[in-house]
């Protein structure tokens, strides 16, 4: 695959706030709504962790009006899958 610029760039609408200690925090974090004119398909994608340190790891899902799809994820040390 030709490593070329992406044809679009989605981010999340707000920063996670991940405390310093505590229980492990599991939720859904939204991002800008994105609407197509037809069906796109994604051949890429990656996820850019703004901190590390604090990141365990990332599912990235898209829905639609069928629901929830996972599309994708982040694990430290690794790579995005997709």
């Amino acid at each position: 695959m030709e490593d070329r610029p992406p044809d679009l760039v989605i981010s999340m609408t707000e920063p996670a706030q991940v405390p310093a200690s505590g229980p492990r925090i599991i939720r859904d974090y939204p991002i800008d709504p994105v609407v197509f004119s037809e069906d796109r398909y994604v051949e890429r994608m990656e996820v850019i962790p703004s901190n590390r340190t604090v990141t365990h790891h990332a599912i990235v899902s898209v829905r639609d009006a069928e629901g929830s799809h996972r599309i994708g994820g982040y694990q430290p040390g690794g790579v995005t899958t997709t």
